[in-house]
């Protein structure tokens, strides 16, 4: 097959579709380019933005994903009202030991989700005294009880986090960060681990959602 350029070949495409004179395109093309070329044409002149993916909201007002928790003296109240972020409730984990190893929080939804790796997990998360410098919380997904993808460690400065600030602090996930391609979860979940101080604390979750629709922060 030979290839030919033409100038303002587009227009002839567009042309051609829009007026159904598929003729010229045969003329100006042959016989070898009319199907390709007449698709392409259709696309172009169709050519509207797509719909970008919806919003999920994991977390909000409790009656979103479903919350629950696990570990030794370790709680999580996902109907909590002291103070939300936003809206009425937030979610309360009371850390009362310093045995927090392997304790969590966990929201699920038994539907699943398709998760799109152009996208952000956005939340809204508050401590209200410092973590030491071993603390972690990771965030991680899950689909039928195993793990997805990679797992997110939250710490000092990791997305911007503070947990010296008492105040809540947005933090800003890449979806790549977890995985570079798109998955299916039915599951997040926010692990504590590493060395914690013996003082109970809190940590407050609010807000948690997928974001796919806000530019790049």
């Amino acid at each position: 097959m030979t290839f030919r350029i033409y100038n303002h070949l587009d227009q002839i495409l567009l042309d051609a579709v829009v007026n159904d004179r598929s003729e010229r395109v045969r003329e100006v093309m042959g016989d070898d380019y009319i199907e390709l070329n007449f698709s392409l044409a259709k696309l172009l002149q169709n050519n509207t933005a797509p719909t970008p993916p919806i919003n999920e909201t994991i977390y909000s007002e409790g009656v979103e994903w479903t919350g629950g928790y696990s570990g030794y003296d370790f709680t999580a109240d996902f109907a909590d009202t002291n103070s939300p972020h936003d809206g009425t409730k937030q979610t309360r984990i009371h850390l009362n030991s310093p045995q927090y190893s392997g304790s969590y929080v966990k929201f699920t939804n038994p539907a699943g989700a398709v998760i799109l790796q152009d996208g952000y997990l956005k939340l809204w998360i508050r401590s209200s005294a410092n973590w030491y410098a071993g603390a972690t919380m990771s965030v991680h997904f899950l689909n039928a009880g195993a793990a997805v993808g990679s797992v997110v460690n939250i710490n000092a400065e990791a997305y911007g986090f503070s947990p010296w600030n008492p105040t809540y602090q947005l933090l800003v996930i890449p979806l790549s960060h977890f995985k570079n391609t798109s998955f299916v979860a039915d599951e997040l979940r926010f692990k504590f681990g590493g060395d914690w101080d013996s003082t109970p604390l809190t940590v407050d979750l609010d807000s948690i959602e997928l974001d796919y629709q806000s530019p790049s922060p």
